[in-house]
């Protein structure tokens, strides 16, 4: 049956052509899956970073995702989100690396001219080609081009006739160019060849090639023509998944469908966008986590990173909340961001007056708050609390920004309540011993009803104190009681008012102050003193401003209470008695 099929060369043609076509559908259908092989419904294709802002670019074939339902670690820490720019709100630089050696068929290496044309021809403003040759030499024709019909002239005087193929050389340098791009563009690259073996590139390896794509995060996109070996395809196709891009195999009918599900698929990507709390960076190796929370349940994606850019900082630290806790003894204070050397004692100068006190410890609360205790034997009074050496977490190290803060210790509670009542207890102490004394002088009340002295007539009235002594008559001239006389004896002086307590001569009299005015005995007489009574002291008349002498049949009114001095007499220091 075989020997009669291969006979009729007619049956044997049709079914050539068959195959070939069924076999080029199959391949174009493994190049779509290609890209999604792998993958749920998210993926994560690169990492920019630009410390302290870190960018992810995530393709999603599923709903549109919100903020909660992404994260990301660095290093264990979580970023804080920012936001997430939509497919085609961003700028794409494409680096497209053309292999011209002889080892591309002529067809295939057409249609690969034409396709890099149709990329151009499609740029919009905010994107850019940088068009690389490599064969015998690597070549750049242009950089960061926006003009098709300049790229078109380009490719129009390329062949494919080199003999050797430089590819790790040119990759090399395009990761260069990418670097020196100057925009914030996302950064791909796209390699055209028939497969991924150098025989040109002298002095660099395979491995050096890896790692340097990895360490730069460039995703890679390999274009190979379909007719290279299975084998050579997925070697190819590792080295782009190791960069976060894909395989795409195109044949010489199909290569515009291809290229065009490739440049549909880079422009669906979506940018992510993070903040790390620092600037820094080290030149190690970091580990980036990112969670999704897809329809399917969580899904992890991590990559090593190596920063080696970053955003200057420029704006140095504050502190943002200062606070005495006086039952811990300790200050808590909170910066406006990460800082260095707030976790040393070192850093904290407090002064009371020209005394330094050093704290005793510090612990740190969270990222930029921490607790600065204080010596336990710490006094009572107003502190001044100054900074040294603490600097914010970045590359510039900018130094904190205060102005000193104060704070005032109080008196401990215990030592507040025997200080009040040793207080307390003192004036109880001071107003005993003055009623005591009052008492002991026995002042004698003299009760005034409605304006008028009561008395028992002649009784005399002791004063208190020592040396020179007198006494003084008076009549009574207003009251029912008018004309009574009363002898009244001063030991050196003595009050009159309305206060039995604070008065050597006391009197019922409303209009009187609790402490009238005084008597008091010289060497020349007795004087009357008016003690800033409310109603004030008449002497004859005339209200007394300043002490006068009295005389005999002198008027005097204090209060409502009036009498006339009948009689004076006086004793000085050398005993002699005078009227």
């Amino acid at each position: 049956m075989l020997s009669r099929f291969l006979r009729n060369p007619k049956k044997l043609l049709v079914t050539a052509i068959i195959y070939a076509i069924v076999s080029m559908n199959i391949c174009a259908a493994v190049a779509l899956d290609q890209l999604d092989s792998g993958l749920t419904e998210i993926t994560v294709e690169q990492i920019q970073a630009r410390m302290p802002e870190v960018e992810a670019y995530i393709y999603n074939k599923g709903p549109v995702y919100e903020d909660r339902e992404i994260e990301a670690y660095l290093d264990g820490k979580q970023l804080s989100y920012i936001g997430t720019d939509e497919s085609g709100s961003f700028g794409t630089s494409y680096t497209v690396m053309l292999d011209i050696s002889g080892s591309i068929r002529p067809t295939y290496f057409e249609a690969a001219k034409k396709q890099i044309s149709s990329l151009a021809n499609t740029l919009r403003p905010v994107d850019s080609m940088t068009l690389i040759t490599f064969g015998d030499d690597v070549v750049l024709q242009a950089n960061q081009c926006r003009d098709q019909n300049q790229i078109q002239m380009i490719l129009d005087q390329l062949d494919g006739k080199d003999q050797n193929t430089c590819l790790y050389e040119a990759i090399h340098q395009g990761i260069d160019y990418m670097q020196a791009d100057g925009t914030d563009n996302r950064q791909v690259m796209l390699i055209i060849s028939d497969g991924f073996e150098d025989t040109g590139s002298a002095g660099i390896t395979r491995q050096e090639v890896e790692d340097q794509v990895a360490k730069n995060n460039v995703p890679v996109y390999a274009l190979c023509a379909d007719y290279v070996e299975v084998e050579k395809q997925e070697e190819f196709g590792r080295f782009a998944r190791l960069t976060g891009g894909n395989l795409v195999s195109f044949g010489v009918h199909n290569a515009e469908s291809e290229w065009n599900n490739l440049i549909s698929w880079l422009n669906s990507a979506a940018r992510v966008r993070f903040q790390s709390d620092s600037n820094k960076i080290d030149g190690k190796t970091h580990t980036l986590l990112i969670k999704l929370k897809t329809s399917q349940g969580e899904e992890n994606y991590t990559r090593e990173i190596q920063f080696s850019d970053w955003i200057p900082d420029e704006t140095p630290p504050e502190i943002i909340n200062f606070s005495y806790l006086s039952r811990e003894n300790a200050l808590k204070i909170q910066f406006s961001e990460q800082v260095t050397g707030a976790d040393q004692v070192s850093g904290y100068v407090i002064r009371k007056g020209p005394e330094e006190l050093v704290p005793s410890s510090v612990t740190q609360l969270d990222t930029t708050t921490y607790l600065v205790r204080l010596p336990n034997d710490m006094q009572a009074g107003e502190y001044t609390v100054t900074f040294a050496d603490i600097l914010d977490n970045s590359m510039e190290q900018n130094e904190l920004k205060s102005a000193p803060f104060q704070f005032k210790k109080a008196l401990p509670l215990v030592k507040m309540v025997a200080f009040t009542g040793a207080i307390v207890f003192l004036t109880i102490l001071v107003a005993a011993a003055i009623v005591w004394k009052r008492r002991k002088k026995q002042p004698q009340t003299i009760t005034y009803e409605v304006h008028h002295v009561q008395a028992e007539s002649l009784k005399p009235i002791q004063s208190a104190g020592t040396g020179v002594s007198g006494s003084v008559t008076i009549q009574l001239t207003s009251g029912e009681k008018a004309g009574q006389k009363l002898d009244i004896l001063i030991d050196k002086s003595s009050i009159w008012g309305r206060s039995d307590l604070m008065c050597d001569v006391c009197f019922q009299d409303k209009r009187m102050s609790r402490q009238h005015c005084v008597f008091t005995v010289r060497e020349d007489g007795i004087w009357l003193s008016d003690l800033d009574s409310q109603n004030g002291t008449y002497l004859n008349g005339i209200r007394l401003v300043k002490a006068q002498k009295l005389s005999q049949q002198d008027q005097i009114r204090i209060g409502d209470t009036s009498f006339r001095i009948i009689k004076i007499l006086w004793e000085t220091r050398n005993q002699e008695k005078k009227v």
